[in-house]
C-alpha cells in the first residue's frame, strides 16, 4: 500500500514504510537521501511488550510525557556520533522532518508516534548485548502530536513550522 499521509496513533506496516518513503527497510534509525541531502528520516522504538531479546535489542529508550529518550543506533562497544547517528543532528541545522515511530510487536505493524524535534544529545552510560558497560549516545526528542493528520506533502512544511514554534 502507498501511503501519502500518516495519522497519529495508526498503525503502518513497515513494508509500506520502506517502499512508500524510499528508507531501508530494518534498523531503527533510517535515514532517506537523495543526491547527498538527507530529506527525511524515521526513527522506530520498541516497548516492553516486544519479544525481543535483550541481545538485538539492548536499548533504553522510553517515552517521559511527550519527550522520547532515544539510544542512538549500535548494538556493541562504545557508540559514536558518525553514520546515521550523525544525520539526526542535522536537524539542528535546518527543520527536517523526522517520523516517530512505536514498534510494540503487534502484527498491525508500527504505531505512528508524530514528528519528532530533537531537543538535545548526551551521552549515558548502558549495558550492550553481550552485558559489558558501554558509552551511548542518547538524544531527546518532543513528540508533536497536536495534529491528527499529516499529509506527506506537507511534512517539510509542518516539521519547520512546529520547530519554529517551539523555539
Amino acid at each position: 500500500m502507498q501511503i501519502t499521509e500518516f495519522v497519529v496513533d495508526q498503525y503502518y506496516d513497515n513494508h509500506d514504510l520502506y517502499k512508500s518513503l524510499k528508507i531501508q527497510n530494518v534498523g531503527g534509525v533510517r535515514p532517506k537521501i537523495v543526491d547527498g541531502r538527507l530529506q527525511l528520516i524515521v526513527i522506530t522504538t520498541s516497548n516492553d511488550d516486544v519479544n525481543i531479546s535483550f541481545a538485538r535489542n539492548t536499548y533504553a529508550d522510553r517515552i517521559e510525557g511527550d519527550i522520547l529518550v532515544y539510544t542512538a543506533a549500535g548494538l556493541a562497544g562504545n557508540q559514536s556520533l558518525s553514520g546515521v547517528n550523525k544525520r539526526i543532528l542535522e536537524q539542528y541545522e535546518r527543520p527536517l522532518p523526522i517520523f516517530g515511530f512505536m514498534n510494540e510487536g503487534s502484527d498491525k505493524g508500527r504505531r505512528f508516534l508524530g514528528l519528532l524535534e530533537l531537543i538535545r544529545h548526551y551521552q549515558e552510560t548502558q549495558i550492550d548485548g553481550k552485558r559489558n558497560l558501554r558509552q551511548t549516545w542518547v538524544f531527546e526528542f518532543r513528540i508533536h502530536r497536536n495534529f491528527k493528520l499529516l499529509p506527506l506533502e506537507l511534512a517539510d512544511q509542518m516539521s519547520e513550522a512546529i520547530i519554529r514554534e517551539s523555539r
